[in-house]
């Protein structure tokens, strides 16, 4: 029988003494194989890579181990040197040669050697130019991340629910031969988040490789075979090059800095790539919206966004749809539940999110077609008493049913004509941010725009 870490969940190789993900000591102590999917060769399974890790080290002795922490210590020590020497340090990818810098200056970060991510799924020759039909894709990850939504809902169930393993994705055509990527986010926190990039070749899902993706994220490459990886953490940011090299990737270093000692924003990906466009923006695997509207979602991103439709209508041709609703205490069919709930209950401490201090009430009223399918929508300011307690609650009339989306940060909004959306975090806090809704039924997320 299959077995798993009791630490972090991987599965355990018949015979293992250690954890080949985390080097946990197994002490014949193992989880069984929770019943989530065939298995490899049954009849509905689906191919998955497995999770790589490294495999435990060896026992050394004290000596060892206090060497080469000293020189750990002393490699630490080096690199912070060199953070304060280099300090920020910046060069746009479009730039000529002669304005790179000096030779007294460091070598520019374009000329960073590709470094080849994790091992690769191979493919027969043939099958690397072999296009796929129209639309194979989306069935082809459809499956994969239904797969992927079922996998993630057990886990969280045997883990207690919120807090635990989590997986989204995000849809990129990265090498521009009109079949996007697929790159799907797995993990427990910004601390092991990682990336994996699947595209379709032959019909078939290939694994292209690995991508760390905790306190990061992905933004497009406009016109090139390439995507931009950011990380950033406490003042530092670096941006790479991301390619499909064959089976495979490549991933070069073109951009950092640590912002530390000026003060500065962060760069943005637009200053380092013209016209690139990040894509901030969390959807679970759960969530099949995505899969419909990924072109539209790059678009926005890019500056390329639609421009609104004529005139757009209201529910049941009543300017008053929602705020009646609103009045009579309609009921509302809220994305992450089962059952419609009243108005007034989503109102309530802890119903629409657990950590409100209190019971929410309407502060601004705004009516958009924020999704510019002809249809007037609502979204509703709410606050719980708290300067920063302020959410948002977005109401959408489809079908006769009214869909509510919870947005967890909505103040004093500034709505353009085309449905996008600037608001603040709180009086305390000056920053906007710019915000385009997708939905449709159920489904629901969030794009945050570059500004």
């Amino acid at each position: 029988m299959t077995m798993f870490c009791r630490n972090c969940g991987q599965r355990i190789p018949e015979g293992a003494v250690y954890c080949p993900r985390c080097g946990e000591r197994l002490n014949g102590e193992t989880a069984p194989e929770p019943s989530r999917r065939p298995a490899s060769g049954e009849e509905g399974a689906q191919v998955r890579p497995e999770r790589r890790g490294n495999p435990p080290s060896p026992k050394r002795s004290p000596a060892a181990v206090v060497l080469r922490t000293l020189a750990l210590i002393a490699a630490l020590a080096l690199v912070a040197a060199l953070g304060v020497l280099i300090g920020r340090r910046m060069v746009r990818y479009d730039e000529p040669a002669a304005s790179t810098p000096s030779t007294a200056e460091p070598a520019s970060y374009a000329a960073a050697t590709p470094v080849p991510l994790p091992s690769v799924t191979p493919v027969p020759a043939e099958a690397e130019a072999a296009a796929p039909a129209d639309g194979a894709y989306l069935e082809a990850y459809r499956e994969l991340l239904r797969e992927e939504a079922a996998f993630t809902a057990q886990t969280q169930a045997e883990q207690g629910g919120w807090g635990g393993y989590s997986s989204e994705y995000i849809l990129y055509d990265i090498d521009k031969d009109s079949v996007p990527e697929l790159i799907i986010k797995r993990g427990t926190c910004e601390a092991d988040y990682t990336g994996t990039v699947y595209t379709l070749r032959a019909g078939e899902i290939l694994t292209l490789g690995e991508i760390h993706l905790g306190h990061g994220g992905v933004a497009t490459w406009p016109g090139e075979n390439a995507m931009l990886h950011i990380w950033g953490h406490m003042g530092y940011q670096q941006m790479s090059k991301v390619c499909i090299s064959g089976t495979g990737l490549t991933e070069e270093l073109i951009f950092e800095e640590d912002i530390n000692q000026s003060g500065a924003e962060y760069t943005s990906v637009g200053a380092v790539v013209p016209g690139s466009g990040a894509l901030y923006l969390s959807v679970p695997s759960s969530n099949e919206l995505l899969l419909s509207c990924w072109q539209e979602v790059i678009d926005w991103a890019e500056g390329r966004g639609k421009a609104p439709a004529a005139a757009a209508g209201w529910p049941n041709e009543d300017p008053d749809f929602y705020m009646k609703l609103v009045d009579t205490d309609g009921l509302v069919q809220m994305s992450d539940r089962e059952g419609k709930l009243a108005f007034s209950e989503l109102m309530r401490s802890g119903t629409l999110y657990q950590y409100t201090d209190g019971d929410l009430s309407i502060t601004d009223t705004s009516y958009a077609d924020f999704n510019l399918d002809g249809s007037m929508d609502c979204l509703l300011c709410l606050n719980d008493g708290t300067d920063y307690g302020n959410y948002g609650l977005l109401l959408n009339c489809e079908d006769g049913v009214t869909y509510g989306y919870f947005i967890y940060s909505m103040r004093a909004p500034q709505i353009s004509p085309d449905g996008t959306v600037s608001t603040s975090w709180s009086d305390s806090d000056p920053h906007t941010t710019l915000e385009r809704f997708f939905f449709s039924g159920k489904d629901f997320f969030t794009l945050y725009l570059s500004n």
